[in-house]
């Protein structure tokens, strides 16, 4: 029996964030599918590699120098403070074609490493060392995973690979992409004039990259999180057994997605004009909605955490909290699932769901995958929401703008898709059809055009492996 692909995102893939990794689940299970598949991905917050979720994980300071990577914010805090500085100085940097084109520490180090390993020399056996030599035997370099390709810094990693003798290919990222001086132009038109294949999840991506890379060849396709496989029926059971769920599900179940995000916290609330009155407002819609949910539509109501960190802000349990205290509800009716499960589960237990209340955009993508009515709470300023959401699932019914939200509103909104949710289901059923099309033809198209990850990685490829 052969050994498993090896498929290698050299791109950093937020564990807590279960939307992320349900994208490199997809690629996966897209690309090929019935096969196993071995994923390596990199994780900011680990010092050492770790295997979690199916995933192995390597330390992203390996490939990437941290301090590219500070957000710009608004806050005074010292640490924020000094993320902002961070951020400028690397914007400030774009300006000069030396500095953009000159590889960073981390890349030229792996650069070293690997040619010195392929000259037959010796390496130590650190962790980072027998990473080099293991990814010698990777399959297949895929990147662009949920948009990203954002910073120049990630163009060199991948251009670092290709003189290393990878191919690769680019698979659903989001374009426009920040161009944001003629230096780091030049360097995308680079990276992406060696890509086997160069694929964005907008349908708008293909003409922009058109206009910024003629020739190129852009082609558009859905989401690849829509190919991610659900946990077994067994597997969610055993979910439901250990959360203490089977009774809740005596009542029908309102699933719910909540989120302080950019939708939320920018775009959102426009009456509103700072952030914190702004996650005010939400909080108190929220929990006006499931205190309506539960007494007129008699449902029990049970928040999902689509991400649970990295950072305090960006753990849905922190907002789901907040809204279950402010709403009052009978404990027996409304639950929070505080465990961490990945992605295939969380997707799996959707399936259970009569209806989802969504803030996440993927864990909408994981209901239309199991055939779930979902509401989608968004900004008609965020392009997922009206792309992913609306164009591409045809479900623009089913979105309530946060732009400007009520609570009767709000509330009429999730009551008519309720009402109308078989019909809704089967609309989302066909939606699932048409879009798995959609990716099995862009997933032919990919492995056509891939080659084995370099000569001599492995004798005996795998079937999935061209």
């Amino acid at each position: 029996m052969s050994r498993p692909i090896r498929l290698f995102i050299p791109e950093w893939v937020p564990l807590a964030n279960k939307g992320e990794t349900a994208i490199v689940y997809g690629i996966a299970d897209g690309l090929f599918p019935g096969e196993p598949v071995e994923i390596t991905a990199l994780e900011r917050n680990m010092a050492e590699p770790v295997f979690r979720e199916g995933i192995r994980f390597w330390p992203h300071r390996w490939f990437y120098a941290p301090w590219r990577n500070r957000p710009f914010s608004l806050s005074l805090a010292p640490k924020d403070a000094f993320n902002s500085g961070m951020s400028l100085l690397r914007h400030g940097l774009e300006l000069f074609d030396g500095w953009v084109r000159r590889p960073p520490s981390p890349v030229r180090n792996c650069a070293r490493i690997l040619a010195r390993l392929d000259e037959g020399g010796r390496a130590d056996d650190s962790a980072f060392a027998k990473a080099m030599r293991s990814l010698r035997e990777m399959d297949h370099v895929v990147v662009g995973h949920d948009g990203v390709l954002s910073h120049n810094e990630e163009c060199h990693v991948i251009r670092m690979l290709s003189g290393a003798g990878f191919s690769y290919g680019v698979f659903g990222t989001c374009m426009p992409l920040p161009l944001r001086t003629r230096h780091v132009h030049r360097l995308y038109a680079e990276m992406f004039a060696e890509a086997k294949y160069v694929f964005t999840r907008n349908p708008e991506g293909p003409a922009w990259a058109g206009e910024q890379f003629p020739g190129l060849g852009v082609e558009s396709a859905p989401d690849p999180a829509f190919a991610m496989r659900p946990a077994s029926e067994d597997e969610v059971d055993a979910l439901i057994g250990r959360e203490k769920l089977g009774s809740f599900f005596e009542r029908p179940v309102i699933m719910m997605t909540v989120v302080e995000n950019d939708v939320t916290l920018r775009f959102g609330f426009r009456k509103r004009l700072t952030a914190q009155g702004k996650a005010r407002r939400h909080v108190r819609l929220a929990a006006q909605l499931v205190r309506a949910m539960v007494k007129e539509l008699d449902a029990n109501i049970l928040f999902l955490p689509h991400c649970i960190g990295p950072t305090r802000l960006g753990d849905d349990r922190r907002v789901a909290r907040a809204i279950m205290a402010a709403a009052s509800a009978p404990a027996d009716r409304v639950r929070l699932i505080e465990r961490e499960y990945d992605a295939r589960k969380l997707k799996g237990l959707m399936a259970r769901a009569d209806l989802l209340v969504a803030e996440r955009i993927h864990s909408i993508i994981g209901a239309v995958g199991v055939h779930t009515p979902f509401v989608c709470l968004g900004s008609m300023a965020d392009n997922r929401c009206t792309g992913i959401v609306g164009a591409l699932c045809g479900a623009e019914d089913l979105i309530y703008s946060l732009d400007e939200p009520d609570e009767a509103s709000l509330f009429a909104h999730v009551k008519d898709v309720w009402r109308r949710r078989g019909d809704v289901r089967e609309r989302i059923e066909e939606a699932d059809r048409r879009i798995r099309r959609q990716l099995a033809v862009a997933c032919r198209s990919i492995r056509a055009r891939m080659k084995k990850g370099r000569s001599g990685a492995r004798e005996n490829a795998p079937r999935g492996a061209p």
